[in-house]
Formats: C-alpha cells, sequence, structure tokens
C-alpha cells in the first residue's frame, strides 16, 4: 500500500524482447505533457485539511458530445489471412467512433483538487488487453498505477507490445508469442497519455492513461461517464481524446446533490 496518492519515486524499466527504443511519437501530439508541466497529472495545489465523511461525498457524471460533422473512420491496409479471418469487410481505424453526437473513447478523470491524504491502494484486479484480429482490444483504456496489465494475444501470429512515448514508466517493448496469454508488464508511475503498437502490424495502436487513483473512465458508445463519489471541493476534470484534444473543466461538489458535467467535442478546423 502506498503512503499517498501523488507519492511516485519509482521507474519502471522492462524490456522484454529488447530492440531500439521507443520512437517518441506523441512528442507532438497536442495532448503530450512533460511531468510536472501545467496540466499534468501532477496534483497542483491540492487542498490540505481533514477529509469529509464518507457520506458526503457525491459523484460527478456527464457525457461527451461532438458538435458538427464526424471525421470519417479510414479502412486499414491489412493483406495478413490470419488477421483477416477475424473480421468481415473492412477493418476501420477506432479514432473517431462517433454515433448519435456521443464519443466513445473519451478518458476522462480528475486532473486537479483531490485532498491530500487519501490513500489510494492499487486493486488486485488484472487488466487484461487482447490482440485479436491483429486489432489492440480496447484501443483506448485506463488502469491504476501498480496494477498488471496481461498482454492476451488471441491470434496465431506473433506481436510485440511496444510503448511508442514513454516519459515516466520507461522502456516496454515485449514480444507475445501466437495464442499465448502470460505475459504481465506493470507501469509504477502515473502517466497520461501512453501510446502502444506493434512493429510487427504497423497499423495496431492503442491509448492508455495510469493514474494513481481511482477518479477515471473512459466513456463507452454513449459517450456518458460516471465517477466515483467525490469529496466535496473544487475540483478540475478533464476530458482527453486521441485526435480530439483535451477539454479541462471546473466542478464543485457539495453534499447536497451529484454533479453533471458535458464536454462538447469539436472537428479540428
Amino acid at each position: 500500500m502506498r503512503t499517498a496518492p501523488w507519492l511516485l519515486t519509482a521507474v519502471l524499466g522492462l524490456a522484454a524482447c529488447g530492440g531500439e527504443d521507443p520512437v517518441d511519437e506523441l512528442a507532438d501530439h497536442p495532448e503530450a505533457e512533460q511531468p510536472g508541466e501545467p496540466g499534468s497529472t501532477d496534483p497542483g495545489s491540492a487542498p490540505t485539511g481533514p477529509i469529509p465523511d464518507p457520506s458526503m461525498w457525491r459523484p460527478v457524471s456527464g457525457v461527451a458530445r461532438f458538435e458538427g460533422t464526424p471525421p470519417v473512420r479510414r479502412a486499414f491496409n491489412i493483406t495478413e489471412g490470419v488477421c483477416l479471418k477475424h473480421h468481415t469487410g473492412d477493418v476501420l481505424t477506432e479514432d473517431y467512433l462517433i454515433a448519435d453526437g456521443k464519443v466513445q473513447n473519451v478518458i476522462v478523470f480528475v486532473q486537479r483538487g483531490l485532498p491530500d491524504g487519501m490513500l489510494h491502494p492499487a486493486p488486485d484486479t488484472l487488466f487484461e488487453l487482447d490482440q485479436l484480429g491483429c486489432v489492440y482490444d480496447p484501443h483506448v483504456f485506463a488502469l491504476r498505477a501498480g496494477q498488471e496489465i496481461l498482454l492476451a494475444n488471441s491470434d496465431d501470429t506473433a506481436h510485440n507490445v511496444r510503448t511508442a512515448s514513454v516519459r515516466r514508466n520507461g522502456t516496454v517493448n515485449a514480444n507475445v508469442p501466437p495464442m499465448q496469454r502470460t505475459q504481465k508488464i506493470v507501469f509504477e508511475r502515473a502517466e497520461m497519455p501512453v501510446k502502444l503498437v506493434c512493429d510487427i502490424h504497423p497499423w495496431m495502436s492503442s491509448f492508455f492513461g495510469v493514474f494513481d487513483h481511482p477518479y477515471f473512465v473512459v466513456t463507452g458508445a454513449d459517450g456518458a461517464f460516471a465517477l466515483d463519489p467525490l469529496p466535496p471541493g473544487n475540483y478540475v476534470l478533464r476530458a482527453w481524446h486521441e485526435e480530439l484534444g483535451r477539454i479541462d473543466q471546473d466542478v464543485v461538489v457539495t453534499p447536497d446533490g451529484a454533479a453533471a458535467l458535458e464536454f462538447v467535442f469539436k472537428a479540428a478546423k
């Protein structure tokens, strides 16, 4: 059990199969952040003092919407039969999953405002990242620092899982043989976002966030999100999307009722 939610001291350096150092493909990404920068997942001026009684905590929920005409999803140029056998028709990119104005795969999380002294032990549950049809499943996810990730491979072909941008957690470059479900990795420190790629199948990618608190969620097809109850206070919530960027909103949590937010994304001009 760690002693404080933002006490980050360990650096993970894991290189399971060697290879080149990760290419920092997120360096020019509009949401890439260096540790300690304004807007990073460091707590900033978190409030101090006694934490209110849990009976006063309230949830924060809402929806991620898109305004305008959604961008068109492209088709991957996949020619390998071992990959195509799991798909019917074109295999489309998952960067713009937008239906009825609702945005999927948005990571919504508390960026600032958590009181000092809150303890957030990492869960014992295993998070599974599968590779099926030469596509990562899920494409976007989030988990806790210190939580194990199972690198599953449901394909009849080998994959490798490599971090394409590493700012806090060292290097990850792991070979995953066909039909294997034994490889595990752990990210010990908070980092947002991280991109995974497969050098064997260059169209494969996945984005995720690592948090040292439990107040995060990834939107589903309905764009909805709901965070666990928070102590009364002033918070900054962030909604992050791999292509649409990020939106920050202030929210005041009071004992009087649940808070609701709406994050509205727009296409780049």
